[in-house]
């Protein structure tokens, strides 16, 4: 009995010991061995996660390939891989402890150009012909597609997105496809591991332009091209950015089957005024568009297309004088002249972001402004599963 006793006092000791330690590291012994217990497959068990919320912006050179060190795709996409879960991880711990402020998207969006334009930068020339570089033949018995433009180092968020939202065994909607549309950089190592990536997945269309901020409006309009030569089968076409959340079985099975045949719907802009000052991020000189407003148009973060009006869109940017980067206002500008019915919904869409429990408890189609890893720790939520 006395042994028992010793053997008792013994581990006590050592348990005291153990938690000292660790109280001087800030860590409670408890929160260490509930941390490894949950979390065992992300993470050594030798280390513990930090609580504290971060700024994904602050984090994201760290996820860019080393191109010195990592010579192909499949090598830099594993470590890629194991950093996002650990940053998932680590947001995912801080709501679970109630720290309603996780969330690693930067919410301060800057209204100022890191450099002034040049007006006459400012007056886009769409080419006639713009060559693809990389491209898909899977859009068959496609009914949805759902257009995301990305830089060709996004690497992150397409991996998020392809493996979160647009997972057809999460969304669990049928025919649909996910693509992501880029253009060129000037770095030939960016290029080439998204050639690798593409030929992995299938799912990327790379086109012959300068990826630029500039070159957006083009980007879109090619994408639009693209989407309608290939996909025969297409009745919607799902137009988002990479920072959205989206939930496909809302946009499937309550928005879509409650609309005509023909229809665009997103979060309209109405009264929208053009910005005039030549720092401003928008900035768009009279000499390009020399009105006092905008016409409606649907906020370009997320929107619904059936398939008449992407084509009228394609149309209509043969006689409408294009705009660089406003491409919403710009296919605004087209819609009004050709009569395109425009639903307007702030239901389902919302264009600023939103606590996290908003988007469990809601039946959002579309959510805007969520780094890679936000989606990841949404998608866990919704699911209860790890990647």
């Amino acid at each position: 009995m006395e042994f028992y006793t010793l053997v008792f006092q013994l581990l006590f000791m050592i348990v005291l010991l153990v938690s000292s330690f660790l109280s001087s590291l800030n860590t409670p012994l408890v929160m260490t061995m509930w941390t490894l217990h949950l979390h065992r497959s992300i993470f050594p068990i030798t280390r513990t996660v930090s609580l504290d919320p971060f700024i994904y912006s602050d984090e994201r050179k760290k996820l860019y390939p080393v191109y010195e060190k990592e010579k192909s795709f499949e090598v830099y996409s594993k470590r890629l891989k194991g950093m996002l879960l650990s940053y998932s991880a680590r947001e995912k711990r801080c709501f679970e402890m109630n720290n309603g402020d996780c969330l690693s998207y930067n919410r301060i969006e800057s209204k100022y150009a890191t450099t002034k334009y040049n007006e006459e930068d400012l007056h886009l020339q769409v080419p006639d012909q713009v060559k693809v570089l990389i491209e898909t033949q899977s859009c068959r018995d496609t009914q949805f597609v759902v257009g995301i433009v990305t830089a060709p180092f996004q690497f992150a968020e397409r991996y998020a997105i392809r493996n979160s939202w647009c997972k057809e065994s999460n969304h669990g909607v049928k025919g649909v496809r996910c693509y992501f549309y880029s253009g060129m950089t000037s770095n030939p190592n960016d290029n080439s591991f998204l050639q690798q990536e593409a030929s992995i997945h299938d799912d990327i269309i790379q086109f012959d332009i300068a990826d630029t901020y500039l070159n957006l409006t083009i980007l879109q309009l090619e994408s639009y091209k693209w989407v309608l030569n290939h996909c025969g089968s297409m009745k919607y076409y799902v137009r988002t950015d990479a920072d959205m959340f989206v939930n496909l079985n809302t946009v499937a099975n309550r928005i879509i089957p409650s609309m005509p045949s023909s229809f665009a719907y997103g979060h309209v802009f109405r009264g929208a005024k053009p910005f005039r000052y030549p720092n401003h991020k928008y900035y768009l000189p009279r000499s390009v568009y020399s009105q006092p407003f905008f016409p409606p148009f649907i906020s370009g973060c997320m929107c619904i297309l059936s398939r008449d009006v992407l084509q009228t869109i394609v149309k209509g940017s043969e006689t409408v004088r294009p705009i660089h980067y406003l491409d919403d206002a710009y296919y605004g500008q087209i819609m009004d002249r050709y009569g395109v019915l425009i639903v307007d919904d702030k239901k389902y869409i919302s264009v600023n972001q939103l606590p996290l429990n908003e988007v469990l408890n809601g039946n959002y189609a579309a959510v805007h402004r969520y780094s890679p890893v936000d989606l990841i720790v949404i998608d866990f939520f919704q699911r209860g599963k790890e990647l």
